[in-house]
């Protein structure tokens, strides 16, 4: 007979012991269920489009401790890479061409705010990965 493990209550087998496709399928599900509940718990992947203004807060599930933002801006006839960094009350942005530690993002309460228009223009896509 199958026993189960202490946290998740998945089946374990002994060398002798017999076991059913049904075992396998209902470890799986459980695992499934865990990974879902601890990656919507920990971790808030997604994106924004900016909208100009000089102030917005996006909204997460949770207050991170962590924050990666990056995105592409068109500056005349060159396309510039934006990636910043948040780890809390620290903020780096990289340009493709030059760094700056001058940050317009920090993290509040269930998400983060953003100032200024370097990850907030009109029509600009950002993806953001927020670690818990």
């Amino acid at each position: 007979m199958a026993t189960e493990t202490t946290n998740y209550g998945l089946h374990q087998w002994d060398p002798e012991d017999s076991f059913l496709r049904t075992d396998f399928n209902e470890n799986f599900a459980k695992i499934d269920e865990a990974l879902g509940v601890l990656a919507s718990e920990r971790i808030a992947v997604g994106s924004y489009v900016g909208d100009g203004s000089a102030s917005r807060t996006i909204s997460l599930p949770f207050t991170p401790q962590v924050l990666i933002i990056s995105g592409q801006k068109q500056v005349s006839d060159y396309t510039r890479g934006l990636l910043t960094l948040v780890f809390g009350a620290y903020c780096h942005r990289f340009f493709a061409e030059s760094n700056n530690v001058d940050g317009n993002i920090q993290i509040v309460e269930e998400g983060f705010e953003i100032q200024g228009d370097y990850h907030n223009d009109t029509g600009l896509e950002q993806r953001y990965l927020a670690i818990k």
